[in-house]
Formats: C-alpha cells, sequence, structure tokens
C-alpha cells in the first residue's frame, strides 16, 4: 500500500504495525488451537468407529487425549480430608441433612455422611463446600 504524499510520518505509526502483527499472531493461534480439538475429536472418532457412541464414552476418550484427571471430567466428588478437623468437598450436588453431629451431602454418586462433633459449615460455593469440627468418620452410601 503507497502512502500518499502529503501524509506525515506518525511517531506512532510503529507501534500500530507491532499491534497488527500481534493480533495476526493471535488469529494464528486460535486457529491453530481449533484445528489441534479437531484432529482430537477426528482421531476419536477414528479409533471408536462402528461403535455407538454414548457420551459417557466421549468424555472419557476426550479426557484422555487431553489429559485430564477423569475424576474431574465424570463429576466425581474430590474430598480432602484435613486432620481430624477439617473436611472440604468439592464438586457436590447439594446439602441433605446439616446438624452438629452429622452432616449429609449429596454427590454425583451417592450420599456423603460426615459424622463428627460440634461440626458447622464454614463456608460453601456451588462446587465446593468446607465443614470443620471434630470429625469421627467419613462414610460414602452409594
Amino acid at each position: 500500500m503507497k502512502r500518499p504524499e502529503n501524509r506525515k510520518k506518525s511517531a506512532d505509526e510503529p507501534i500500530y504495525r507491532e499491534f497488527r502483527k500481534l493480533k495476526k499472531h493471535r488469529k494464528g493461534q486460535a486457529a491453530r488451537a481449533k484445528e489441534e480439538q479437531s484432529v482430537v475429536y477426528e482421531n476419536i472418532r477414528k479409533t471408536e468407529k462402528g461403535w455407538k457412541h454414548s457420551a459417557a464414552r466421549y468424555t472419557e476418550r476426550m479426557a484422555e487425549e487431553l489429559r485430564l484427571p477423569p475424576d474431574i471430567v465424570k463429576g466425581n466428588p474430590l474430598v480432602h480430608l484435613l486432620g481430624s478437623s477439617r473436611v472440604v468437598v468439592e464438586n457436590y450436588k447439594k446439602l441433605i441433612d446439616y446438624r452438629e453431629e452429622c452432616i449429609r451431602i449429596l454427590t454425583g454418586i451417592g450420599s456423603l455422611h460426615i459424622q463428627g462433633e460440634h461440626l458447622r459449615i464454614v463456608f460453601y460455593t456451588k462446587d465446593e463446600i468446607k465443614i470443620v469440627g471434630r470429625i469421627n468418620g467419613v462414610e460414602v452410601k452409594t
């Protein structure tokens, strides 16, 4: 593109040139990521050819290809017991029962029963719940 003769050179012009280069580079990265995703999908489709696809099998294969922890992808609960005074539960569905000696939580694989003394919920979000108190036992019922 030719520059008109009467136009002055701007001091910011090299910056704009660098900005345009960076923009093109980012577009290229997005295209490569999309291409990698489609390659992963095609690999899964080729290996599973002739087999009836199910959502569970597909997510399992996708997790393997992308090297993600299978527990997280499947939505299984993660229970962290920190000593005998704290429990953190991730990937829970809802709180079933809340008493000072027992807390029951619904998870993707069943209900989680936490027995103890002076149990209380310190904080919770839609994905995580933290319980403190003297914990005597943690039990999973499917």
